[in-house]
């Protein structure tokens, strides 16, 4: 079993198993002294509930804890989370809890949704099935439930769930005999105001979707997009929102295809690409763009690039009227040198293992990372950078100050 891990730019990993194999805790270079995220399983080996362990530090002595554990899953109870907590860690040495999942029933601790009405499947066909989740808005003690119900085939035709600004979302979901997504209706509840987006979507024979359609509190309904495809399923045209029914659309792209299925042109109103391979002066012939020509306006093709790359097929040049860009790499593949017309050489001219630490030329800037390999600070945009658990970014430091809210499954909810 893998037990500890260390790889390039990132500090070192380890992990701590049952006796049944299941990884129960992990702790990466950030994490401090003592600190894991656990992870425990019910009877079926289901994930029940996810997140933060304090206790012993090192790996050894913690792995021959958990071996003389006699309790190896979770049991569904009454009170508390809704769990016996007798499986390893127990209650007393958990800082939080991350995520709380349930199944086969909808019988869990703060369960306030009732079961929509009209139901396809009731409560006792739900066996196997994950029925509740409640997951930790990071930052706070907040948990936010969400419920899932289900049809006779086990689809999701109707999830509730509290929302981190307060008041309740709701989807309703429809499907046609093929068991693809024909209805989706999302709703947002805050005291006595709900708003409703409504979508359809349409497939052809060969399950492609071919439009989609939206109604906003009953507001009327855009045609969002519809898409042709060609006989071997390629995309042939997109046309995106229309008022009146698809009579007329705001824009429109159509798409053509060499003999090997590549992209060679893409049209337009607005914009034009044509992609050429294995034409110009350098053909290419494993994929390569070997050019391209493009312009701004119906049926205009104005600005043109050729480009070059290096027998490890790494892009070395890019050359257009009164432009160009050269690149050069070294041993093990990242930029060296970026050279662009008309302006200073950038030397990427430090390198801790791959991670870029230093850039000089037209702009200088330094960079330094954490334990993760997470950018933590960029002195050329002069910005520092913290990260919560998961790796994402939590705030970034500036001249002006950005931050995000995340909850403990990643999801951004606030930025």
């Amino acid at each position: 079993r893998l037990v500890e891990k260390k790889i390039p730019g990132k500090g070192q990993e380890s992990m701590v198993y049952n006796t049944l194999d299941q990884v129960i805790l992990t702790r990466d270079a950030n994490q401090g002294a003592g600190q894991w995220l656990f992870t425990k399983y019910d009877a079926f080996g289901r994930v029940v509930s996810s997140g933060i362990y304090s206790g012993e530090n090192d790996r050894t002595t913690l792995q021959g804890v958990v071996n003389a554990q006699t309790v190896l899953w979770e049991k569904r109870v009454a009170g508390g989370i809704g769990y016996d907590n007798l499986s390893f860690p127990q209650v007393s040495s958990i800082s939080s809890y991350h995520v709380i999942n349930y199944y086969d029933d909808y019988s869990f601790p703060e369960n306030t949704f009732g079961e929509p009405s009209g139901s396809q499947m009731k409560g006792d066909r739900v066996k196997s099935l994950l029925t509740g989740t409640k997951v930790t808005t990071l930052g706070t003690a907040n948990m936010l439930l969400s419920v899932h119900y289900y049809d006779d085939e086990g689809r999701v035709i109707q999830s509730k769930s509290e929302n981190h600004l307060g008041g309740k979302d709701i989807i309703d979901n429809t499907y046609n005999f093929a068991g693809e997504l024909t209805a989706s209706t999302r709703s947002h509840t805050t005291g006595s105001t709900t708003t409703e987006i409504a979508n359809r979507y349409f497939y052809d024979h060969m399950g492609r979707k071919i439009a989609t359609l939206e109604n906003i509190n009953n507001k009327g309904e855009v045609v969002l997009s519809q898409l042709d495809y060609t006989e071997t399923g390629q995309l042939l045209k997109k046309q995106l929102h229309s008022t009146d029914s698809g009579s007329n659309y705001l824009q429109h792209t159509d798409y053509a295809y060499n003999e090997r299925g590549w992209l060679n042109k893409a049209t337009g109103k607005e914009f034009n690409l044509q992609l050429k391979y294995t034409e110009g002066d350098v053909p290419q012939w494993n994929g390569n763009i070997s050019g391209q020509v493009w312009g701004r306006g119906e049926g205009k093709f104005d600005n043109t690039f050729k480009y070059s790359y290096d027998k490890l097929n790494r892009l070395t040049g890019a050359v257009s009227p009164g432009l160009g860009e050269n690149i050069i790499y070294d041993v093990m593949g990242n930029i060296k040198m970026l050279n662009r017309e008309g302006q200073a050489i950038n030397n990427y001219s430090g390198y801790t293992g791959n991670q870029l630490t230093k850039i000089e030329g037209a702009t200088n800037s330094t960079y330094s990372y954490d334990s993760n390999g997470n950018l933590i600070t960029d002195s050329g945009k002069g910005i520092t950078l913290t990260y919560n658990y998961l790796n994402l970014p939590e705030k970034v430091t500036g001249n002006k100050t950005l931050s995000y809210t995340y909850d403990a499954t990643g999801n951004k909810l606030r930025k």
